[in-house]
């Protein structure tokens, strides 16, 4: 089942299925990829109760070893409306028999997408209903259209809200990891990345602790663009598929990153990994501005 959101020229919609967003305009102009298996299925999927790969597809949780699926299950999972009006739309998604044989937590994730005059906003409130402490890590993947009006990719810049100088990790090709023994320098005192695939052909770019808030995507040759706060994540991922010459490129801020070589296992000590205690929660948000 989807769900539609509008606000004055602005229309989204987002399905019960993952409770991914499925198509975001302004004007009627499409911005979000529309999903292909030529390329890629996904659209913008909910990455939870962690981001990327985990060390040989396993994790930690107090003391046994769970396996799980690359970005976990949540995108593969049916959430449920708790609120819906014109302008937003709340999904919930809560723990079942399936995925505490993966995952051995009680949960509430809701995700719930408003739109405004300056755009969309993304929010994730994930609360913990276990009597004991439950670590997770959070992301978003979305999608968009890139290069689109004749243009091609290498017409696209990514520009920073501030000046950077930042190497991006490397995921290792055979075990799906972060090597961080491999840096890949891509800003240099510089707030500009131009766009190219090669940039992709070791797969994403990863950033964090950038000192920037928001990043743009944008055409040299027309006003058309993106522009994503990215504020309250301490990561930042850039991808399209290597080699494929796909169109699009996803903008994803994380909380947690892919495992890295060398790494305890144990999902508390995962670079940014939140640990709720019994009855709490925490919330992260982002937002796109079309232009």
């Amino acid at each position: 089942m989807d769900f539609s959101i509008h606000c004055g020229k602005l229309h989204a919609v987002v399905s019960a299925n993952g409770a991914e967003l499925q198509s975001l305009k302004l004007d009627d102009r499409e911005y979000l990829w529309h999903g292909d298996a030529a390329y890629w299925t996904g659209r913008s999927p909910i990455l939870f109760p962690f981001v990327g790969a985990l060390d040989k597809k396993g994790v930690l949780l107090n003391g046994n070893y769970y396996f799980m699926p690359q970005h976990g299950f949540a995108r593969r999972s049916r959430f449920l409306p708790v609120a819906h009006s014109d302008a937003s739309i709340t999904l919930e998604l809560t723990d079942s028999d399936t995925t505490r044989e993966v995952y051995p937590f009680r949960f509430s994730l809701q995700a719930e997408y408003s739109l405004n005059s300056s755009g969309l906003r993304v929010a994730f409130r994930v609360e913990n209903r276990t009597d004991r402490p439950m670590p997770f890590c959070i992301g978003a993947h979305p999608a968009f259209l890139c290069p689109t009006d004749g243009n091609r990719f290498d017409d696209y810049l990514l520009t920073f809200d501030r000046t950077e100088t930042a190497d991006s990790q490397t995921i290792d090709a055979g075990s799906g990891m972060i090597d961080p023994a491999v840096l890949r320098p891509v800003l240099q005192n510089s707030s500009t990345i131009p766009l190219h695939y090669d940039l992709f052909d070791c797969g994403a770019l990863i950033f964090d602790g950038l000192q920037s808030k928001k990043v743009t995507l944008r055409n040299k040759n027309n006003s058309h663009g993106v522009t994503v706060d990215f504020s309250e994540f301490p990561m930042i991922g850039f991808w399209t598929p290597p080699g494929k010459h796909a169109p699009f490129l996803c903008i994803e801020p994380w909380v947690g990153a892919n495992a890295v070589i060398g790494e305890s296992g144990a999902f508390e000590d995962k670079p940014h990994a939140v640990v709720l205690q019994p009855g709490s929660s925490r919330s992260f948000a982002y937002t796109v501005a079309l232009q």
